[in-house]
């Protein structure tokens, strides 16, 4: 997902022991090697305390060398600035492409920066009482709760996410990222501007994205072990697969795909046939000069009227959202598709951006447009009189 990663990258794997429990040694490898080789591996920590018994085993069963740090006064974590030291050796080695710093203090914060300043990718871990700064000082941060099955619960663990939505509540739990309504909003933003620019917004894109914005964002803290099936859950979202391809839309530009033109027909044809009978009149009324009377009969309102026809530059001070209110008076009590009025003001209005004018989101646009309200009808959203 991210832009930097590569199976062929090497990583230097930097292990925290004061503030990491031994439960999680397998998984840490396994979740690192997604990211490419690990060719260092090291574990801080003063060996002589017993509460750093639990980890010999681990230790052996996963090659992993041991560096022994005393605590020379009490209070002060020397472990902490041994990591430290280290890590910018190697740095400055340049024998590696990335770093994974294991830990759940923030002390690390810093050199996670600092390697980053110097291109290297950065991957962090620790369990979810990690505080927030070196979260967002990583390129990805995992939260180790999410590595052990259901949630490092153990066995009382699985049961009980049999019984709450199949996990789903057991991994929600372990979440302290970013809210399932901050990721919505923010896969919205991003097909925003891609739609604003002319692109189309691919499902890998927004994984990689997603991870730029919120380091610390992985599916599995949603109850799911895919991108796709998360945005699934999204209802302002539609992901559509194409052979290989997969593409994420806003779910108000999908539905004039399947109804293209249905909305647009009603209110032509009872607009068009009164002013062609006005002109017929006024020919009548005339008697003799007949053909200098013919001449206006191509009248130009029928152009403003049937805007996907002809995507002409709009008219001098007429703005979108007058010319939205009209589309909506003209499709009557049943209203038209949000999709249809973003398709048609596009068309009208070539430089029309929803970001230049303070939004996001084509539904809110609208909502805003005096007599006019957005009415929900399945996954589909209409635009209609307010009553």
């Amino acid at each position: 997902m991210d832009t930097k990663q590569s199976s062929e990258k090497r990583f230097a794997l930097l292990i925290d022991a004061d503030n990491v429990s031994s439960k999680y040694i397998k998984p840490i490898i396994d979740e690192l090697s997604k990211y490419g080789t690990v060719t260092y591996k090291r574990i801080y920590g003063d060996w002589t305390l017993t509460l750093h018994s639990k980890w010999k085993d681990a230790l052996l069963e996963n090659s992993i060398t041991p560096i022994q740090q005393f605590g020379y006064t009490q209070g002060k974590n020397a472990t902490d600035s041994a990591m430290i030291i280290d890590a910018m050796d190697i740095l400055y080695t340049r024998s590696v492409e990335g770093f994974c710093i294991v830990s759940s203090d923030s002390d690390f914060t810093r050199l996670a920066s600092r390697i980053r300043e110097s291109g290297l990718t950065v991957v962090g871990m620790g369990e979810k009482k990690t505080p927030v700064p070196f979260r967002k000082a990583c390129d990805i941060f995992t939260t180790l709760e999410l590595l052990l099955p259901s949630g490092g619960n153990g066995k009382n663990g699985r049961n009980k996410g049999k019984s709450e939505q199949g996990g789903q509540t057991s991994n929600a739990q372990n979440n302290t990222g970013p809210s399932i309504e901050e990721i919505e909003q923010a896969v919205v933003n991003i097909i925003t501007d891609n739609q604003n620019n002319g692109k189309s917004t691919g499902l890998g894109e927004v994984g990689s994205r997603l991870l730029k914005r919120h380091p610390d964002f992985d599916v599995r803290s949603y109850g799911t072990n895919q991108l796709k099936k998360l945005l699934d859950e999204f209802e302002s979202v539609v992901v559509t697969k194409d052979g290989s391809s997969v593409t994420v839309e806003l779910a108000e530009s999908v539905v004039a795909e399947e109804q293209p033109k249905v909305e647009a027909a009603p209110p032509a044809a009872p607009k068009r046939k009164p002013r062609r009978k006005s002109v017929q009149h006024v020919v009548k009324a005339t008697s003799q000069p007949v053909e200098p009377e013919a001449t206006p009969q191509p009248v130009e309102p029928e152009a403003v009227l049937n805007p996907t026809d002809a995507p002409a530059p709009a008219d001098a001070g007429e703005s979108p959202d007058r010319f939205i209110r009209q589309l909506v008076r003209e499709a009557g009590a049943e209203g038209i598709a949000l999709s249809e009025v973003g398709k048609r003001v596009r068309a009208k209005f070539r430089t029309f951006k929803l970001r230049d004018l303070g939004y996001t989101q084509l539904r809110s646009y609208v909502a805003d447009i005096d007599d006019v309200e957005i009415e929900k009808r399945g996954k589909d959203f209409y635009a209609r009189l307010a009553e």
